[in-house]
């Protein structure tokens, strides 16, 4: 939850950074989380950052975190019965392979399947790799 300053302006929070950061995983891969940027993106500074990261390697963590939590351990695998120690792995397992999938996207897209049955066998692989016992 944002806070306002005696300035009127929005005091960003931790949850608004990791925000920023899963958008700009989504938005580039890895390689567009970078503190200035995200500073930019927020209209904010480096040291707003720093004040709740210790560093780029704090803030990806935490971003995992919330979209495992978010997305995949609450969500999709411990409703399919995985135990929470093994739905965490295959959590990271999950981004893993969304993160990857997103590197490829960018930068060498034609290795991914162009067509529309290919990329739904594509992700349907994806899904039962991740899903199956």
């Amino acid at each position: 939850m944002t806070e306002q300053k005696a300035s009127g302006q929005r005091r960003l929070t931790r949850d608004d950074w990791i925000t920023a950061a899963l958008g700009a995983i989504a938005d580039g891969g890895l390689a567009a989380v970078g503190v200035e940027p995200l500073a930019v993106r927020l209209g904010a500074t480096k040291g707003s950052f720093y004040w709740h990261f210790e560093n780029r390697d704090a803030l990806l963590e935490a971003a995992i975190r919330r979209w495992e939590k978010e997305t995949t351990t609450d969500v999709v695998l411990r409703r399919l019965g995985f135990p929470p120690a093994e739905a965490r792995r295959r959590a990271l397992l999950a981004y893993s392979a969304y993160l990857g999938h997103g590197q490829l996207a960018h930068s060498t897209p034609g290795v991914l399947p162009a067509t529309k049955p290919g990329r739904r066998a594509y992700l349907n692989d994806a899904i039962h790799a991740l899903t199956t016992r």
